[in-house]
């Protein structure tokens, strides 16, 4: 897979309240990230590799998922999806 050269120590921080669940990384969907262990704790990219799954509680209480999808440059791509509840 494609991997950008990103500076050593480079993490994703949730911001505003919201929290991370890294997990195994697999598509977990509703359910899986709603039973996920959530922190505040910045997660290294290197742990978040491209097809990557990360869990999401946003400062709302919302479950949301993302999935790193590649790099441009140095710039993620993300796709995500946040539930309604």
């Amino acid at each position: 897979g494609y991997r950008a050269i990103l500076p050593a120590g480079t993490s994703i921080s949730p911001r505003n309240g919201a929290l991370l669940a890294l997990g195994d990384g697999s598509n977990r969907g509703y359910a899986g990230c709603n039973a996920a262990a959530f922190s505040d704790q910045p997660i290294p990219v290197e742990d978040i590799p491209v097809g990557t799954y990360v869990c999401v509680k946003t400062d709302q209480g919302r479950i949301s998922q993302f999935r790193l999808s590649g790099y441009t440059g140095t710039t993620m791509k993300l796709s995500y999806t946040t539930w309604a509840n």
